[in-house]
Parts: C-alpha cells; structure tokens; sequence
C-alpha cells in the first residue's frame, strides 16, 4: 500500500473516531443542550461562549453538531447491516502483460472489459483458484494480454457468500454487460454448472490436452508462437512420391487402427461452498 493511501486511511480513521467519541459523550462534551433557546443571542458570530456560533433562534451550533452526530451514527448503525449489498462486476480488465504466466507484470494501463466481450472472445479460460475468478490470456499484436472477470461460476460463489452471511442481497454493474447469457442472472440467484479449468497455460501444457496454449503443434502456442497454418503462402511445396499399385487380393483390406486420443483428467472444479 502506497504511503498516500497509509495516510488518507488513518486521516478517515481519526475522524470518524472522533466522531463517536464526540456522539458517546455528547452530554459530557456539549456545552449547552441541543434545543436550549436564546432568542437574545439569535445569529451570533463564532466566539468564546459559541464556538460554532448560533442560529436563529439562539441555539448552539456547536452542541447540536454534537447530539445530531450521536443521532446519525446511530441511525446509520442500524440500516447499514439491513441494507448492505454485495457489489458484482459484470466486467473485468484487461492488462497488457510482459508474459502469458498468471499475474504477470503489466506493461501497460488496463483496459474495462464486459463479460460480454471477454466471452464471445473465444480465449482459453483459465482458473485462478486464490481470487477464486476465471481469467484469460491471449497474443495481439506480439503483445501479450491478461483479463481477470468474473463468469457464471465466481458470481455463484459471490452469491452463495451473501447468503451464508445474511447479507441483504447482490448488486450487479451493470445490466447490458452479461452478452444475453442468462447463466449470469442465475449465476447471482447462487446457482451455476461446474467448472473445470487449468490454472493457467503451464498447467495445461502439462495435461496434455490437445490445442491447450503451451502444447506442441497448437498454431500461436507459447511453444511456437510463430507457427504458420498449413497452406500458407511461402512454404514449400511436398513433392509426390509414386507409390507401387498393390496386387488386388481376394482378402480383406484392413483397416488402420485409429490413434488413440490422450485422455485428459479433468481438473478439480472450485468447490462451491453450501448456502445455509
């Protein structure tokens, strides 16, 4: 935390301390009571006796600060638990990075992205099991680009904290950012499908799923960031070896087995925690 930040926090800190000492103690701090009238001292200026002067009807502006404190902290005491809100971004950011690793250093100010437009993207989506939210990483321009957001799942579980703390509800910012996915207004009621999702590409390079960035042989992969397409102009054209014709057999021709598919274990979804 940078010190401007220490010191604007402990700046808000000390006031609002002072503020409940003052509102705790009012009749011990108050020098005269908030509703004492003096209509021969009406709009008198800041002095010794009224150091917040008076108003028009001769009432001290310094003691009615101080009860009307007492009252608003007390006020605000009982209707923020019974109006507190969980806030949901329907958005994310999206960071220039040196690297494609989870939480690589910026190169650069982030960008505000809606769910909407990170998900018809079509990036591979990676986990992020600390933040407990999806993030992307993806190659524009031989710049490397990060997003963290939050889909369906983490706003599952951001809903599903609310009702195990007995919060009052969730707000989202904003309608519109969703892309018509109606999995991300179920999503903020608790409920979702599961989710399995590498940590990130060197995770799934060690899986060894086929087209995951980092495997061999996936066109703009780290591995081979500059793979060229099959047919692309300027690669060498194979010459044609003629083969022999084979003799026609009366057995049957048979038939090449398929290569098997490497079968990838499917990773550990985020556990959704119950709602009580």
């Amino acid at each position: 935390m940078h010190r401007e930040n220490i010191a604007a926090l402990i700046l808000v800190l000390g006031i609002l301390g002072a503020l409940i000492v003052l509102a705790f103690f009012a009749d011990q701090v108050a020098p005269f009571g908030p509703n004492r009238m003096r209509p021969t001292e009406r709009l008198q200026p800041p002095s010794a006796a009224h150091p917040f002067g008076t108003d028009d009807l001769g009432r001290d502006i310094l003691s009615r600060a101080v009860f009307g404190a007492r009252l608003t902290l007390t006020i605000g005491a009982i209707v923020v638990p019974l109006s507190l809100l969980l806030g949901v971004p329907f958005y994310g950011y999206d960071w220039p990075t040196k690297s494609n690793q989870p939480n690589s250093d910026a190169a650069g100010p982030p960008q505000p992205r809606s769910y909407g437009e990170l998900a018809s993207a079509g990036h591979t989506v990676y986990w992020d099991p600390n933040a407990r939210v999806p993030w992307t990483a993806y190659q524009q321009s031989a710049q490397w680009h990060e997003a963290y957001y939050d889909n369906p799942q983490s706003v599952a579980l951001k809903a599903q904290l609310v009702a195990r703390y007995g919060l009052r509800g969730v707000g989202i910012w904003a309608l519109g950012m969703d892309g018509n996915d109606p999995r991300m207004m179920a999503a903020v009621l608790g409920s979702a499908t599961p989710f399995s999702a590498a940590s990130g590409p060197a995770a799934a390079a060690i899986s060894g799923g086929a087209g995951s960035p980092g495997s061999p042989g996936s066109p703009g992969s780290p591995g081979q960031p500059g793979a060229t397409p099959s047919g692309a102009a300027g690669s060498a054209t194979p010459t044609p070896t003629s083969n022999p014709t084979p003799a026609p057999t009366s057995s049957p021709t048979p038939r090449p087995s398929p290569s098997p598919t490497p079968v990838v274990p499917p990773l550990p979804s985020p556990p959704l925690p119950p709602i009580h």
